[in-house]
């Protein structure tokens, strides 16, 4: 199977809620997409790049 169900921890469902809010504050003063921020970090916490980038593209 393609993309596989992975459950999160507790403190990496709390870091992407707080990355989440950060960084969407951050691309409102800028003017970037949040993507832009949002999928490295995504990754760097163990998800793959196509689970991170389906994640945003919903």
């Amino acid at each position: 199977m393609l993309l596989e169900i992975e459950t999160l921890t507790i403190l990496q469902g709390l870091t992407l809620g707080l990355g989440g809010f950060i960084v969407g504050c951050l691309a409102g003063l800028s003017g970037i997409g949040g993507g832009l921020l949002l999928v490295p970090m995504m990754v760097g916490l163990g998800l793959t790049s196509i689970q991170a980038i389906i994640t945003l593209g919903n």
